[in-house]
């Protein structure tokens, strides 16, 4: 086996792994075999405006399938107005994939309603953005987060994976 590195046009990292057989690894990719793209992105809160706080993320695609992983910290208080999205996922999700995809989102200080208990993102066909949805066990559907459950100490934990068409 052997390794080929290099960088990307997002000015990340480039790894391909070589395997000593013919065979394809998976369909579609460059010689059968997989390539792996890494890179940060920045991952930001919005509802209405733009929180400010700091973010900071990393992906891996690996063929079609983008897995990210990322924080927001707000340090500003809430939102204008609206729901509250995480926009500037590093590739736009895939126009004839699944409806909508779900990014785990995991936080302490968003204020929930209704007898929910979880938030999650909803990201759409061909989009950027995750819109984030609150649920829970005893609350009956899904509801989208407004901006006045965001406080001043809201602290968001982003991991998942969702494929693209790029």
């Amino acid at each position: 086996m052997s390794v080929v590195a290099g960088a990307n046009s997002r000015g990340g990292s480039r790894l391909r792994v070589v395997p000593y057989f013919d065979h394809p690894i998976v369909s579609g990719s460059t010689g059968g075999v997989p390539l792996q793209d890494t890179g940060s992105w920045t991952p930001v809160l919005t509802a209405g405006v733009p929180f400010v706080g700091n973010a900071n993320g990393t992906w891996v695609k690996t063929g079609k399938v983008v897995t990210i992983q990322g924080y927001i910290d707000n340090n500003t208080g809430t939102g204008t107005s609206g729901n509250v999205s995480i926009t500037g996922l590093p590739f736009a999700s895939s126009a004839t994939g699944p409806t909508f995809s779900m990014i785990n989102l995991g936080n302490a200080t968003i204020t929930l309603t209704g007898g929910r208990t979880a938030v999650l993102g909803r990201l759409e066909p061909s989009a950027t953005t995750l819109l984030l949805i609150e649920y829970g066990v005893t609350a009956i559907g899904f509801n989208t987060v407004p901006s006045t459950a965001i406080g001043s100490a809201t602290f968001i934990y982003i991991n998942g994976s969702y494929v693209t068409d790029a």
